[in-house]
């Protein structure tokens, strides 16, 4: 038997006779939908089912050198490591249609829970008043409302990962580290757009961060592309040693050995090379348009501590004001309430026209930043739903 089909077999069974376990992992957010086998209980079900395969796998009627008994111990580790790895995309698959499958049950549950609650509110009172039974009878009905929609945003939350993969998939295999816009969508330029949030001739330096806060986003279009083209991008292509700065909310700045600022790179390109605060990079080669692409050379994995940082936000669209409210957060597969470092409540309110590049909707999940002790400054910086970028 083809050793694919096989794989495919092993992994529909094997997820099949643990389905509950690993569904229950999930929605409890133990688990990546995109890498169960990073569970140790659930990677050695898996190598015990392709013990019991091995001959399938191998075909050792052909070649008995490949039976179990023949090989070495670790020749079967190289082995299960190497099946391991093409088992991994194949449960992806199966994982999805269990967590389709399961939405659609969870999907049922809230309507016929929901027709429950208004059939029991209809017959709420009787010759006009309410009797504590139908009262109780309501506070249960909602109680198991609540459960069937916390169900159904859980399940929701851990298909997104699956929607994230195919966002990302559709940048990186552009090969290009620009962002990726479809034309035909929208008439937006997010390099632009975020070329307008840097001077470009100040330069950077822990004086300046001030500075550079209260001037970000405010200078004037013609003036800054035209800085911009001013640069000599033969000569600081040649600089080999650069460092990356997050010292902006959304991207992030190249420095020379000098501390001079030699470039820009926004949010989408910083989250493709996965920079961090103090990386070391170089030039790896000047494209057509005439600007840089960089390549990592040490990673140093620093954050900047002026910089903070939420992620998986749920952004809800309030229509009458045109604004963005921000007030929950993602944590471990449940929705909590923001919280500020001193564990205060927060709500955030952004303009709809402050995020076109973005492309967001009601619902999106996007990540927020601002500078430390002033929330106020915050600012959305990715959109987790957004293709465009």
């Amino acid at each position: 038997m083809n050793q694919q089909i096989t794989l495919k077999d092993m992994v529909h069974r094997v997820l099949a006779n643990h389905d509950s376990d690993i569904l229950f992992k999930l929605l409890a957010g133990k688990i990546s939908p995109l890498n169960v086998l990073k569970d140790h209980s659930i990677q050695s079900n898996f190598i015990k089912s392709i013990e019991l395969e091995w001959d399938n796998l191998f075909d050792t009627s052909n070649n008995p050198y490949w039976s179990w008994s023949a090989v070495s111990d670790k020749e079967k580790e190289s082995a299960f490591q190497m099946l391991l790895k093409k088992v991994e995309p194949l449960i992806a698959e199966e994982i999805y249609m269990v967590l389709k499958k399961h939405h659609s049950s969870c999907l049922s549950m809230y309507h016929w829970q929901l027709a429950f609650v208004k059939k029991t509110v209809d017959g709420l009172q009787v010759d006009g008043v309410s009797s504590s039974i139908a009262i109780s009878k309501l506070q249960c009905r909602v109680n198991e409302l609540h459960e069937a929609i916390s169900d159904l945003e859980k399940v929701s939350m851990a298909l997104l990962f699956f929607k994230m993969k195919e966002d990302n998939n559709e940048v990186l295999d552009d090969g290009q580290y620009e962002p990726i816009i479809n034309e035909e969508k929208s008439n937006v330029d997010l390099g632009k757009y975020e070329l307008l949030e840097w001077n470009w001739n100040s330069s950077i330096s822990e004086t300046d961060t001030e500075k550079l806060i209260l001037n970000e986003g405010i200078n004037d279009a013609n003036e800054t592309v035209a800085n911009v083209n001013q640069l000599d991008n033969g000569k600081e292509s040649a600089m080999r040693y650069l460092i990356f700065k997050r010292s902006k909310l959304a991207g992030g700045v190249v420095q020379d050995a000098d501390g001079n600022q030699v470039d820009y790179l926004n949010e989408s390109i910083s989250r493709i090379l996965n920079l961090q605060h103090n990386d070391e990079i170089q030039v790896r080669r000047i494209k057509e348009d005439g600007r840089n692409e960089y390549e990592v050379l040490k990673r140093r994995g620093e954050v900047n501590p002026d910089r903070i940082v939420i992620q998986y936000c749920i952004a809800h669209f309030n229509s009458i004001n045109k604004k963005y409210i921000v007030e929950f957060q993602i944590i471990g597969g449940e929705k909590r309430y923001l919280k500020l470092a001193d564990g205060t409540r927060i709500q955030f309110s952004f303009d709809s026209s402050d995020v076109p590049h973005l492309r967001m909707e009601d619902g999106c999940i996007v990540d927020l930043a601002y500078w430390k002790s002033r929330p106020e400054t915050a600012k959305i910086i990715w959109n987790h739903h957004s293709s465009a970028q």
